[in-house]
This record gives structure tokens, C-alpha cells and sequence, in this order.
């Protein structure tokens, strides 16, 4: 009879150093082949810097060790590295905390959601032009914008009547206006599309 304990003993025991922290579920995203650093969050009942621990690492990517967060005792930082464009663009890993050697939380799930460095060009402004008869020509300024997250590169090959610039390289974000060259070969109405 002296294994008997009393309703609430086990409870008490396993609080002992305080209450069993609350890993906390997550999304992240990352670019293809980068690294992304990831915050992991617990709920604590205490203001000890709570230990997480790393349960089922990444299928795409690695993890670097799990670091203090500087402002933050109940969060943790880790660094997360894709494995590059042969991976999927998405992963998940999952991490347990604990305060002080104490009881393990249950797991809690990061979910990560990747995109590629992509450039994105766009019309952002075109300006105008008269009439243009056949055998004539005009000249326009078009406004580009690169509106991805890579630098844009490319020799261009324009359908006539249009002629411009043989090669545009515009870095992520920036814009630049460029002239364009109308010469109709043959008669009717043109119209230029931002599409």
C-alpha cells in the first residue's frame, strides 16, 4: 500500500519546476535555396528562457542548432536552409519545448511554404502617340517596372511594327523608361496592349 498516492500527486510532480510549456504551431516561408531564419514560440507559466528541442527535422532543408531569442524567454530562433530548386516548395519539421530540464511539451508543427526568385516585368506607363501613317514612324516611351524579387535579363525580340531596345536588364524593383519605335507596314489601326 505504500505505492498508493493520492488523487493530483502525479500532477504536482510534473509541475514541480513549473507548467508544462505549450509548443506553439507556425508558418514560415522561404525562397528556393536560402535561408530563412524561423521563430519558435511556447506558452509558459514562467519567465525562464524555455529550451526547444528539434523532434522530426525537415524533409527539403536543414536546421541550424536552436538559439535564444534576444528579447524573448519564451521563444527561440533557428535557422532554416532550403536544399535548392530540385526540392519541393514545401516542408514542415517539428519541435517540443521545456523549462529547466522539466517535463516535454507535446510537438507543435512549422509549416513552410517556399517560392523561387522570380523577376516580374510590367507596363507601368505608355505614352502617347499621334497618328502614324504607313511608311512613317513614331517614337513612345514606355515605363518598365520589375516587379519580381530577381534581377530581369533578357535580349528581346519585338513583333513588328515595334521595334525597341535589343536587350532590357532591370534589377528587382527598379523601373526605367525606354523608347519604342512604330513603323506600320501596312495599313490599319494598332494598339498597344500593357498585357
Amino acid at each position: 500500500f505504500a505505492d498508493v498516492k493520492k488523487k493530483g500527486d502525479d500532477k504536482k510532480s510534473a509541475n514541480k519546476n513549473g507548467y508544462i510549456p505549450e509548443a506553439r504551431d507556425s508558418r514560415a516561408g522561404f525562397y528556393v535555396g536560402k535561408s530563412t531564419v524561423i521563430e519558435l514560440a511556447a506558452a509558459v507559466g514562467s519567465l525562464k528562457q524555455v529550451e526547444f528541442i528539434i523532434r522530426q527535422p525537415p524533409a527539403n532543408g536543414t536546421l541550424s542548432a536552436v538559439r535564444p531569442h534576444p528579447k524573448d524567454s519564451n521563444k527561440g530562433l533557428v535557422t532554416y536552409t532550403h536544399r535548392g530548386r530540385d526540392a519541393p516548395l514545401t516542408d514542415r519539421f517539428t519541435f517540443a519545448c521545456r523549462v529547466e530540464g522539466g517535463p516535454v511539451s507535446a510537438p507543435a508543427t512549422v509549416t513552410l511554404t517556399g517560392r523561387l526568385f522570380e523577376a516580374k516585368l510590367e507596363v507601368v506607363d505608355v505614352g502617347t502617340m499621334e497618328k502614324v501613317f504607313l511608311g512613317g514612324e513614331a517614337t513612345v516611351r514606355v515605363s518598365l517596372k520589375n516587379s519580381g524579387d530577381e534581377t530581369f535579363a533578357s535580349d528581346m525580340t519585338w513583333e513588328a511594327p515595334w521595334q525597341g531596345p535589343p536587350r532590357i536588364e532591370l534589377k528587382a524593383g527598379e523601373k526605367s523608361d525606354f523608347l519604342m519605335t512604330f513603323r506600320p507596314e501596312k495599313v490599319g489601326l494598332f494598339k498597344f496592349s500593357k498585357e
